[in-house]
């Protein structure tokens, strides 16, 4: 037994197997790692209204408490 690391779409996972020699025979055994472009935590949270109780809290700070130091 050998392993190979494939880093491939999924529908081209045979001609990937097949261009390394692997007979379509064979007995494989994958581990998939699915990489993911979907939304970030933060925008399914907002879209779950996560962050809703935000807009009736009120502001406690506002543009005139910020202190401008000395660079």
């Amino acid at each position: 037994m050998h392993a190979i690391t494939i880093d491939t779409q999924a529908d081209r996972l045979a001609e990937e197997l097949a261009r390394r020699g692997v007979p379509a025979q064979a007995q494989i055994h994958a581990v998939i790692h699915i990489h993911d472009d979907g939304p970030d935590m933060t925008s399914i949270a907002a879209a779950g209204g996560a962050f809703d109780w935000l807009k009736v809290e009120p502001d406690l700070y506002t543009d005139a408490d910020i202190v401008n130091r000395p660079t």
